[in-house]
């Protein structure tokens, strides 16, 4: 499904994975790795693409680039949602997911401007967020 996507979107993807997996992928649009740190990729890719967790929308928000969540439990339908809320992404239920409505979604995370800006605004807004004082901040009023 994947590779249909990238070839609907003109678009090629750094997919993580298990190195034993690597091999089976025959596409010249898809670029297997075992692991290398959100932070770091992020902000070496136009779009992020993934299962909406806390931590990998953290860190696309941080990358400032739009995010397309596919959502399959729990908070993943959360942070879904609130992606696409914000203006920086989309979200498609993987119970919906298909190789045409992903292409769509790459697509328009790769040319929709304002989608482009408002994730960069974010990124910045979230650069100047001290968040551990924050915190300190709120537990403080608790006390």
């Amino acid at each position: 499904m994947l590779e249909e996507a990238l070839n609907l979107a003109d678009a090629q993807a750094v997919l993580t994975l298990p190195e034993k997996y690597h091999r089976e992928i025959k596409s010249n649009n898809i670029f297997p790795i075992a692991y290398v740190p959100h932070d770091w990729l992020y902000k070496r890719v136009k779009v992020a693409i993934h299962h909406g967790g806390a931590g990998t929308t953290s860190a696309s928000l941080h990358a400032g680039i739009p995010t397309i969540t596919m959502p399959l439990a729990i908070d993943q339908f959360f942070w879904g949602e609130r992606i696409q809320k914000i203006g920086v992404g989309l979200s498609i239920p993987q119970r919906k997911l298909n190789a045409e409505n992903l292409a769509e979604a790459i697509s328009e995370a790769l040319t929709n401007k304002e989608m482009n800006a408002r994730a960069k605004a974010i990124r910045d807004a979230l650069n100047k967020e001290d968040g551990i004082e924050a915190a300190v901040s709120q537990i403080r009023k608790l006390l």
